[in-house]
């Protein structure tokens, strides 16, 4: 398709092993409070690593200015998570090494898990128009950086060979 990103949005969960039955409104649910927060995820095996990381920085970046922090969940002494190591810990990024949509894909490409669904005041916030519009801008401000440094690079590199 000659795209030149792949962003992958999802809502994060955590294995049905922790999750806790909850009695609401006489039936049963389940839920997993101990953990909120965004994620971001990229994949070494990507051929565009380092393009991925720097996308997946920037968008960090906006989420975090836009006041959402990021979970721990996924570090590799937590059970409950993904037990990833972090590509950067500053942010909330963790290495994927088998996501077949980050590790197969041939553009810079990442996962992001905008909130944990599980969670019971986070699954109230999710929804709401406000934190849609927050994930939003942050995506729309991430790319928007990401494209215009790419595009200043290829013409610096333009200017360069001809020069």
């Amino acid at each position: 398709m000659h795209a030149d990103i792949f962003l992958s949005i999802h809502h994060d969960g955590v294995r049905n092993e922790y999750l806790k039955p909850w009695l609401y409104h006489g039936e049963e649910h389940f839920f997993f409070d101990d953990s909120k927060g965004f994620s971001l995820h990229i994949s070494p095996k990507n051929t565009r690593y380092e393009e991925s990381l720097n996308l997946a920085r920037m968008l960090a970046d906006q989420l975090i200015r836009g006041g959402l922090h990021f979970t721990t969940v996924h570090e590799p002494s937590n059970p409950t998570g993904a037990r990833a190591p972090f590509a950067d810990p500053t942010r909330g990024i963790y290495r994927r090494d088998r996501l077949l949509v980050l590790s197969k894909t041939e553009m810079p490409a990442v996962l992001l898990e905008a909130g944990v669904i599980v969670n019971r005041d986070e699954e109230l916030v999710v929804t709401t128009p406000a934190y849609r519009t927050t994930i939003a801008t942050a995506i729309v401000e991430a790319v928007t950086k990401f494209c215009n440094a790419a595009r200043d690079r290829g013409v610096q590199g333009r200017q360069r060979s001809a020069g």
